[in-house]
């Protein structure tokens, strides 16, 4: 699957309220590239949804989504 397929699939899963089957997709996308994952898994982090709170993590994903020049 291509980051945004990845991505698409977490995002289905997240909707139905399944963050645990959505996270290893949302990650798999990050790790492509994916600006919108990235973001994502900042949020993730910062609020705990779904995974131990880990504002370091949160950072990281935020900075790799602000230096991502795929963003829109």
């Amino acid at each position: 699957m291509n980051a945004e397929e990845l991505y698409k699939k977490g995002m289905d899963y997240s909707h139905a309220g399944n963050i645990d089957q959505a996270f290893p997709y949302f990650v798999k996308a990050a790790n492509q590239g994916h600006p919108d994952a990235q973001a994502y898994l900042g949020y993730i982090y910062e609020f705990g949804y779904g995974v131990t709170k880990d504002l370091q993590k949160a950072a990281y994903w935020k900075k790799k989504y602000e230096e991502n020049p795929n963003k829109e």
